[in-house]
């Protein structure tokens, strides 16, 4: 049987430093392109703001120091529930096609 090295790979607290790729990972997806000049993905503005609110939980993939993917999620306390906004993995060729395997 053929052995895949397959890369490590840390899921940390987003930065603001990372909202940049976080938001070209984000408008790889087809369904955050509308059609229209603004796609439907958070600003950069509002990608910061949720990570330093409470109630966010904003988490990056990193491999090889690279952001790979990234997933935001807000905590609603007075319902006791929590919502996952999106997820998504780069569409990059730097990143093995089975890196969804590992995270």
């Amino acid at each position: 049987m053929k052995k895949i090295k397959t890369p490590s790979a840390a899921i940390i607290s987003m930065k603001d430093e990372d909202t940049d790729s976080v938001r070209k990972i984000g408008l790889q997806a087809k369904e955050f392109d509308v059609g229209t000049e603004t796609p439907s993905l958070y600003s950069r503005m509002a990608l910061t703001r949720m990570t330093k609110d409470k109630n966010c939980i904003c988490l990056v993939v990193k491999v090889k120091g690279l952001i790979a993917g990234f997933i935001l999620t807000s905590i609603l306390p007075a319902a006791r529930d929590t919502y996952i906004h999106t997820t998504r993995l780069s569409q990059n060729t730097k990143f093995p096609h089975k890196l969804a395997s590992i995270v």
